[in-house]
């Protein structure tokens, strides 16, 4: 019995020594870069106030939780978390119950991932609370491979030309929308983005299942190749002149299903 408990003890610290919580408000202008899974309680917040990268995943298969505020807040700054296959940041999973924000580029920046551990999922995205961006985009997760988005709270960016999820050269990601979930941009371009940009390639095979609500004052969701929407909620571009669902490549489709309420063309 008393080699099983130490065994068993010794598994409880080893675990627990890769995890950092922030339980205080905190405020820096330098880049944290995580290896290990990463806490914000509902007490603490991380606020950074230069042009960095304010939280940088920089190994396999972490898990950051916010139940608090994690922000990019100073003129201009970058993103607020980047976590890009380039880094080793593959199956990450990030979940937020509290706020993410960002004035700069990306709130989160999760491109270039892969599925390395075999669980069907290269990253993730669970939100219950806010995450916005007040420049260009809000989640960004180009290049990308089995990226999956699961939203119950709201995702919005406020930028003129914002996109609240933009995604290119993407295979395989899957967004959630469920019924109390909002994804809009209220003064941009996209609510949802999931074409070529540039000249890159398409979106393929990208899967949005909507509940909620998903709104843009133009062009609400752009299809790019092979992808599918299977709608019950509202999807609803502001401009009745322009699409709320638009297929720019090949071999989409869309199924609307009871409750369905769509404004602008199709």
């Amino acid at each position: 019995m008393k080699n099983i408990f130490l065994i068993i003890f010794f598994c409880f610290l080893s675990n627990n020594l890769r995890a950092e919580t922030i339980s205080t408000v905190t405020t820096d202008e330098t880049t944290k870069t995580i290896t290990e899974d990463l806490t914000i309680t509902s007490t603490g917040s991380r606020t950074c106030e230069s042009r960095n990268t304010c939280v940088k995943v920089d190994a396999e298969g972490l898990t950051i939780t916010n139940r608090g505020t994690l922000d990019n807040s100073g003129d201009d700054t970058d993103i607020v978390i980047k976590a890009s296959g380039s880094d080793d940041a593959n199956d990450v999973k990030i979940y937020n119950y509290g706020t993410m924000s960002a004035t700069g580029n990306s709130t989160l920046f999760i491109p270039n991932l892969e599925d390395n551990n075999s669980d069907g999922i290269g990253g993730y995205v669970y939100n219950s609370g806010t995450i916005t961006a007040g420049r260009t985009f809000t989640i960004r997760y180009h290049s990308s491979n089995l990226i999956k988005i699961d939203n119950y709270g709201t995702i919005s960016n406020t930028n003129s030309n914002g996109q609240a999820l933009f995604g290119y050269g993407d295979t395989n990601t899957t967004i959630n929308n469920y019924s109390s979930g909002t994804i809009s941009a209220s003064n941009g371009k996209y609510a949802i983005h999931t074409t070529e940009s540039g000249g890159d390639a398409f979106s393929t095979n990208t899967t949005i299942n909507n509940w909620g609500t998903i709104t843009a004052p133009k062009e609400t969701i752009s299809l790019g190749i092979s992808s599918t929407i299977n709608n019950y909620g509202s999807i609803i571009s502001e401009n009745t002149n322009k699409f709320s669902i638009r297929a720019r490549g090949n071999n989409n489709k869309v199924n609307l299903y009871d409750g369905t309420i769509l404004v602008g063309y199709l």
